[in-house]
């Protein structure tokens, strides 16, 4: 729970702290009487539990979290929710939260990003907030009493323009908040994961001055941007300290045990079960096997199956559609809707998401279960499909990748090493003549090294010929306002800081040739997703696991299909499109279009607008037709009179 203590802000002589609930003493009534929830697209989160449904999908005791989330903001006062994320609200999770909403007198808005807008610029579905409005942000893996009373009136009794929930960061390098002794946000940086870092933990009460910020186009982010542009510009942002860690392989953790506290507190019969036993409460058309044990708090959803002999030892929630085989063991776990657990199988501590299936005599303990492809875990705590997650290691595939795969993997990495060797070779002369030219034209060293995230998130020095001037990374801030991209990203056309010489290896791409030795040492593919360096990754949105899964190129179609000035959600779009349709014909196709791509970079000319179609597995298709999706957001209004 979130401590009232630390978020008190300095008193100034003859004043007081409003009491909690009471209105100011001077100026306009604050209003809040709206909600953002947020939940990223499913198979793009960044745990396990994400792959397969936005957050606020995810179940509680066989509920939506969001219908939980949907109670908790009516008691607030708020009387429309707008859910940000991946799909339109028409599933049958997403009914639930439809139905509560109706029943509450609440109006209930999905709006579904096209492309990625982070946190904050979903809140553009907003539309135009009152003068006096704030407004409530949650994502929805938080949990429901965070959202309280208590919370909002202290925000509003310190007058603070952005209220934060943040959370101790796990060990790992973060996007940190630095706080004083009265609970003030003063700066923000990349921390190194030091007991002392905080981070947010995905709530914000956000005030007018905040909500102002909000670009009208391009990807943009609470945690990243606004938060630290409110604090440099010396707005009051307060923070409101958990007791929990920022990790995602604790954040499943904690979805587990938010499971196991809510069945705990079950002493009635809940609508459509019927109480079978003491705690055990089972929909009418649950089938028991003979034999079988069930020990409390235990709750089985519609349609599933016991087999004979099987234990259900409580905290246990079990969605519908699932079938427990004969003998299997299932122990303080949750079950999603469709699961299997085969004969003889033990689950114990475990998430099993929608149709995972643990094999006969299978066994998992402390992990999170997402049936499909086989897929890997990165040390930033996200898994893919078809892998057991246990306290952020890997333990095993539930479906190796396959042969075909293996093989093409293994002549992919054949072709990298051929292809950069003689690369390296071909372009030795011309290296020395732009090393020669380096260090003519300026002070510095020949080449430029900067860390870059690579597959599995592992951070590599990625190899570049010097083309700005000593000192750049020391004067960047200074140019920031000038930053033409949105996102984390930085990029200038005409960047003072970029030399003569560098100018003309960057328009030529010659400054890129020394990554030859990254493809070499393995860092790096010929073909890939664009290196990001590690502040970027740090970004906390869905689409950062997928380029994590594969090796980085020194090409790829963001470079060959974008326009000469991308926007991130190209970027992005670009990158995961890649993943998804990655194969050996793909890369030989990029690898082909690149010197044109090139030549355009040289002669400042766009790509042409129909570019030839692109076949992959067996699939013919534009790939140009499949990323064209703005940071548009498309709105389907769900209000209690027509739910």
């Amino acid at each position: 729970m979130a401590t009232r203590k630390s978020v008190r802000a300095p008193i100034p002589a003859g004043k007081r702290l409003p009491a909690a609930g009471a209105p100011r003493a001077a100026g306009p009534r604050p209003v809040l009487t709206r909600a953002v929830l947020l939940g990223a697209a499913a198979g793009n989160g960044r745990c396990g539990l994400a792959a397969v449904r936005p957050s606020y999908l995810w179940p509680i005791a066989n509920e939506p979290a969001g219908v939980h989330l949907v109670r908790a903001l009516h008691a607030l006062g708020i009387g429309e929710v707008i859910v940000c994320g991946g799909e339109a609200g028409d599933g049958p999770q997403a009914r639930r939260m439809r139905l509560e909403a109706e029943a509450l007198g609440m109006v209930l808005r999905w709006a579904v990003e096209t492309a990625p807008t982070g946190t904050g610029g979903a809140l553009r579905a907003l539309g135009s907030p009152g003068p006096d409005e704030h407004v409530l942000v949650a994502c929805g893996h938080i949990r429901p009493s965070w959202v309280s009373p208590a919370l909002r009136d202290l925000h509003f009794a310190s007058g603070a323009d952005a209220t934060v929930l943040v959370s101790r960061a796990a060990g790992r390098p973060v996007d940190t908040l630095d706080l004083d002794a009265e609970g003030r946000v003063t700066g923000a940086r990349l921390g190194d994961g030091s007991p002392d870092d905080w981070t947010s933990e995905g709530l914000w009460l956000l005030g007018p001055a905040a909500l102002r910020r909000i670009p009208a186009t391009g990807f943009y982010s609470i945690r990243e941007q606004m938060i630290p542009e409110l604090v440099d510009q010396g707005r009051t942002v307060h923070a409101v300290r958990s007791r929990h860690v920022a990790d995602d392989a604790g954040r499943a953790r904690r979805y587990r045990r938010q499971n196991e506290q809510v069945l705990r507190l079950m002493l009635t019969e809940e609508p459509g079960y019927r109480r079978i036993a003491p705690r055990v409460w089972a929909a009418d058309d649950v089938r028991l096997g003979r034999d079988a044990v069930l020990a409390g708090p235990v709750l089985i959803g519609a349609g599933c199956t016991v087999g004979d002999g099987a234990r259900l030892v409580g905290p246990v929630a079990i969605g519908e559609g699932c079938t427990i085989g004969p003998g299997a063991s299932v122990s303080r776990c949750v079950l999603w809707d469709g699961v299997t657990v085969g004969r003889g199988a033990s689950a114990t501590d475990a998430v099993l998401t929608d149709g995972a299936a643990l094999p006969p005599q299978g066994r998992v303990d402390g992990a999170v279960v997402v049936a499909g492809r086989g897929g890997r875990l990165n040390h930033l705590g996200g898994a893919t499909a078809g892998v057991l997650v246990a306290e952020g290691r890997r333990l095993h595939p539930l479906s190796r990748p396959s042969l075909r795969r293996r093989a093409a993997d293994g002549a992919r990495r054949a072709a990298d090493v051929a292809v950069a060797a003689t690369v390296l070779l071909a372009t030795a002369p011309l290296l020395l003549l732009a090393a020669a030219a380096i260090v003519l034209d300026s002070r510095g060293p020949i080449f430029f090294r900067q860390n870059r995230c690579g597959r599995g998130g592992r951070v590599f020095g990625m190899l570049k010929l010097r083309t700005m001037v000593a000192d750049a990374e020391r004067r960047r801030p200074d140019l920031q306002k000038a930053n033409e991209v949105d996102g984390p990203m930085f990029k200038m056309a005409r960047d003072p800081r970029v030399t003569r010489v560098g100018a003309v290896l960057r328009r030529t791409c010659i400054d890129e040739l020394p990554q030859m030795i990254n493809i070499l040492c393995g860092h790096m593919s010929l073909v890939g997703p664009r290196p990001l360096a590690p502040h970027e990754m740090a970004l906390g949105a869905a689409w950062r696991d997928i380029r994590l899964s594969v090796r980085p190129g020194a090409t790829g179609l963001w470079q060959v299909r974008s326009r000469l000035t991308p926007t991130f959600a190209e970027w992005i779009a670009l990158d995961s499109l890649y993943v998804a349709r990655r194969s050996l014909l793909l890369d030989l196709r990029i690898l082909l279009e690149t010197p044109a791509a090139v030549v355009r970079r040289v002669f400042g000319r766009q790509r042409p607008a129909a570019p030839p179609a692109v076949v992959t597995g067996g699939t013919a298709g534009s790939l140009d037709s499949q990323v064209e999706s703005s940071c548009s957001i498309r709105s389907t209004d769900t209000t209690a009179a027509n739910a």
